[in-house]
Parts: C-alpha cells; sequence; structure tokens
C-alpha cells in the first residue's frame, strides 16, 4: 500500500512550530506513522515512530529536538516555540509502547538531541 510520501517527508522536524508537530504526528499514526531518532545511554542511534503527543506547558524551556526526561516516566521533546510530550512510540524492532513503559527498560541519552 502506497502513501505517496516519501520516508523524509514522514521524519519530524524538530524546529517546525508546535502545532505543526502534533499535525503531522495525529496525520500519520497510526500509518504510515511520524518518525524521528532517539539516542540510547549507550550512544546508539535508533529509529522510533512516535505515535501520539501532545502540546505541552509545563514551563520548561527546551531547544527544538532536546529531550527532557521527567521521573523516569514522561518524555518531553522541544519544538520550534515549544515543546510536546511524547505518549507512545516504538522503537525499530520493538512493540508499540507508552512512553511510561519504554522509559522503565530503556534509557535515553538526554544530551543528544533528537533528529
Amino acid at each position: 500500500m502506497s502513501t505517496g510520501l516519501a520516508k523524509e517527508d514522514m521524519r519530524i522536524n524538530w524546529a517546525k512550530p508546535t502545532q505543526n508537530v502534533v499535525n503531522l504526528v495525529r496525520g500519520l499514526s497510526p500509518y504510515p506513522t511520524a518518525w524521528t531518532t532517539l539516542t540510547d545511554a549507550k550512544g546508539n542511534e535508533l529509529t522510533a515512530k512516535i505515535f501520539r503527543v501532545s502540546e505541552a506547558k509545563d514551563g520548561y524551556s527546551l531547544t527544538p529536538g532536546a529531550l527532557l526526561v521527567i521521573d523516569g516516566k514522561r518524555l518531553f521533546i522541544g519544538t520550534g516555540d515549544g515543546y510536546v510530550e511524547v505518549f507512545e512510540l516504538q522503537l525499530c524492532g520493538k512493540k508499540r509502547m507508552t512512553t511510561d513503559a519504554l522509559l522503565r527498560g530503556f534509557h535515553l541519552d538526554a544530551n543528544v538531541p533528537c533528529k
């Protein structure tokens, strides 16, 4: 089944405004799915499909693509004019899961921005 979109069209550009990021993720979920890259604590770059996000308003200041993990349960990613909270994602080769479940067994390198 062809979507008419190239893989790069589905890649999240974190420099875009928050609403554009939210709309891209919502529009491509569940298929063909927006994606980005994350880096684990060992420095491995991994592709991640992003299924559900929302605009966040917790008062943090993040640069585009910057990661913030709160209490090992919540994941925020900076956008061009704010940030989003990621609720559901899937690492390459893994099953789709909530951010809370993923962060219980997977450690992100918050010093490396998403691409």
